[in-house]
């Protein structure tokens, strides 16, 4: 069972326990910068749900993705379709202008998942020698879990916004915020990683935005000195990861990796309701 519908340029799989952990009590799930949705897909529905991102290719496959008809010719289509190096290029090229929508989720996929690091960006064919390393079977995998994921967005809604909009519209008391920004260029090896890139500028704007909020906020990143002094008397927890992702060679083998420490803040109001929320189920234990 796959835990995600793609491989995704600095997704957080590998932080969705933690992130699971850390999730307060809400009415509504926001999540701010959709990629691959792995914590949306990781979680336990909620009342309501909303899924954004900028990537027109990301907001266009998971729209197929929900529609029943469209989902099913997608599925077939990426069966049918090789892992193959000129079939990844050709949809590297033209996804964009394909004829529909249904032609362009498949050929965006294809060039997201056959790539060397989960990138849209022409970071090359992902192929392998390695004994049990096998991208071919693994993109046979995926093209037939996809099912799984269309009947998790059956009920979420899919934004495709800038992050200040859909914080301002879908703010409320009752309302989660999880926020995964392209992390800062001084932060990281590369500069151009990710299709839609945040300049400082648009870093200081979303912890302006933040910090006005009415709901509870969860976001994550490394350590920079702009988000330490902006999310000041916010909870901040450190967790070690690998960057697997920064460390590939261009014969697509992995590099001694590198251990990070990521960053999970929550603001106030999201510390607070895991506290009452903890309250609650210990007077309920007493009562019992």
């Amino acid at each position: 069972m796959e835990k995600k519908p793609f491989a995704w340029y600095g997704g957080k799989s590998a932080l969705v326990p933690t992130l699971l952990s850390l999730l307060p009590t809400h009415q509504v799930y926001c999540e701010v910068f959709g990629g691959s949705g792995a914590l949306l897909f990781g979680k336990s529905p909620s009342p309501i749900e909303i899924f954004n991102d900028v990537d027109s290719g990301v907001v266009n496959f998971f729209r197929v993705l929900r529609n029943p008809q469209q989902a099913e010719a997608l599925q077939a289509l990426l069966q049918l379709t090789p892992y193959a190096r000129e079939e990844y290029y050709d949809c590297l090229r033209g996804w964009q202008e394909a004829p529909d929508p249904v032609e362009k989720a498949r050929q965006w996929y294809c060039a997201v998942m056959q790539s060397m690091n989960g990138s849209i960006r022409a970071t090359g064919w992902s192929s392998s020698k390695k004994p049990g390393s096998n991208p071919a079977q693994k993109w046979s995998n995926h093209t037939r879990h996809l099912k799984q994921f269309a009947h998790r967005l059956s009920k979420v809604q899919i934004d495709h916004r800038d992050f200040e909009q859909v914080i301002q519209a879908y703010d409320g008391p009752e309302t989660c915020f999880y926020l995964d920004p392209p992390y800062l260029v001084e932060t990281r090896k590369k500069a151009q990683c990710y299709t839609y890139e945040m300049s400082t500028a648009d870093h200081q704007r979303l912890l302006a935005c933040i910090q006005q909020v009415k709901g509870m906020v969860i976001l994550s990143g490394y350590e920079h000195p702009l988000y330490k002094e902006a999310l000041t008397g916010w909870d901040c927890k450190k967790v070690t990861v690998s960057c697997s992702a920064e460390n590939r060679s261009s014969k697509q083998e992995i590099l001694p990796q590198t251990m990070r420490n990521e960053c999970i803040w929550r603001n106030p109001l999201c510390v607070q309701e895991e506290k009452r929320a903890k309250q609650v189920l210990l007077f309920s234990d007493e009562a019992c």
